[in-house]
């Protein structure tokens, strides 16, 4: 058996929000009712799709050019390197290689 409310504000608020919760479900059911015979719910599915596949493009865009700036860094620690044993080399033997050149603006990315 349930229990009786007996005072009475407790029971118009009760009833308020009970209404209140089924205006709610049933207007969210019309709403939806509504976008579908319309077709605004495989248009939103889509713009939701659509905006997963850009992200995902995204994501993959910014791997790329981490991929390309690590190949870059590699390249320019490699050649500073080969340049240093070259130098020494060159040091060793007797012969004065110059001033060393700057890597930072004589090795291009690609």
């Amino acid at each position: 058996m349930t229990p009786q409310i007996t005072d009475p504000l407790a029971q118009q608020l009760v009833t308020f929000l009970l209404g209140g919760g089924a205006l709610a479900i049933i207007s969210a059911i019309a709403r939806f009712i509504w976008k579908w015979r319309t077709g605004r719910v495989a248009a939103e599915r889509e713009n939701n799709t659509t905006l997963e596949n850009q992200r995902i493009a995204a994501i993959n865009e910014r791997k790329a050019a981490e991929k390309e700036r690590d190949a870059a860094d590699r390249k320019r620690r490699l050649t500073a390197e080969e340049n240093s044993r070259l130098r020494r080399l060159l040091i060793e033997n007797g012969i004065n290689p110059g001033d060393e050149p700057d890597f930072e603006t004589t090795v291009t990315h690609k």
